[in-house]
């Protein structure tokens, strides 16, 4: 279990990552710092509500993958030599 959360790791901190990125450019942060927001201010209140989102979706879609794929590649190996 360890090691399957420690291989997994580096996807979510970059998913993490893009998500800040993108956020820290996004029209209410702009709007936040323009009327003089502190920045722990603008991080908690919009930060976070702008990047948590797609981070539950990314967990569910990583670990779907994860457990299809080893299914999904037993699948056609039996198709190619016409097992079952």
């Amino acid at each position: 279990m360890i090691a399957i959360g420690m291989s997994a790791t580096p996807i979510f901190l970059r998913l993490t990552r893009s998500q800040v990125l993108k956020a820290k450019v996004a029209d209410d942060i702009e709007a936040a710092r323009a009327v003089g927001n502190l920045p722990w201010r603008i991080a908690l209140r919009h930060g976070l509500t702008n990047i948590t989102a797609p981070l539950p979706t990314g967990c569910a879609t990583r670990w779907t993958h994860g457990s299809a794929e080893p299914a999904a590649a037993g699948r056609s190996a039996a198709m190619k030599t016409g097992g079952s």
